[in-house]
């Protein structure tokens, strides 16, 4: 048995599943999209939050939306989470 297969058997025997989440953080790179939007409220950013998600997951991606109630300090907020700042 070559090592491919002696590492594949330990990982069925192990009963392994892989964490799609931690192995997107292994490569600095996620499927999520964020949005913030004014006012969850309004139907104009209703219905922009579920075309996104449409859109979002057509190609594999998920959409997280916050609500920032037009408050700057909490938009700020969610900003400062972004993985880029």
């Amino acid at each position: 048995m070559d090592l491919t297969q002696r590492v594949t058997a330990d990982i069925d025997a192990l009963g392994f599943v892989r964490n799609e989440t931690a192995r997107q953080l292994r490569v600095g790179r996620s499927r999520t999209i964020g949005s913030v939007v004014l006012d969850s409220a309004n139907p104009f950013f209703t219905s922009l939050a579920r075309g996104a998600q449409s859109a979002a997951e057509r190609i594999g991606n998920t959409v997280l939306v916050g609500h920032s109630g037009q408050s700057a300090d909490r938009e700020a907020h969610y900003f400062d989470r972004h993985p880029s700042n």
